[in-house]
């Protein structure tokens, strides 16, 4: 089977995996078909874990233009995160946070949801572990 295709049906499992290239030991999230150092063929899937670290973040209020075109539009939060274990980032959106709260550093875990053109499981952004 092909590597992106087991990829994607453990998203409809809601779980995450990452490509391992077998030479350099590198993990990949999202998976790559090739490894970025060594150009050989990544040949293993490996669970990653649901959560991770962000790294930074931005919020989709970047300027009076954006505030007057969407008045009232929710502020939306992307984020930069490392998925724990792994090396690799994503951008994602930041869900059922608020930006005063946000501080790189911060836990944070898988957010699922429906995708928008099937009803399979996607990961739709991360939110905050609540450490309380």
């Amino acid at each position: 089977m092909y590597i992106l295709d087991e990829f994607y049906i453990g998203l409809d499992e809601k779980k995450i995996f990452g490509s391992k290239c077998s030479k350099c030991k590198i993990v990949y999230f999202p998976p790559k078909i090739r490894c970025k150092k060594c150009l050989d063929q990544t040949d293993e899937l490996i669970e990653l874990p649901q959560t991770g670290i962000l790294k930074n973040f931005i919020d989709s209020d970047i300027g009076n233009h954006v505030k007057k075109k969407h008045k009232n539009k929710k502020q939306e939060l992307y984020g930069l995160v490392q998925i724990d274990t792994i090396q690799s980032k994503i951008i994602m959106p930041i869900l059922n946070a608020e930006k005063a709260n946000l501080k790189p550093g911060m836990k944070l875990k898988v957010v699922w949801g429906k995708g928008k053109i099937t009803d399979t499981p996607h990961i739709i952004g991360f939110e905050p572990i609540d450490l309380e």
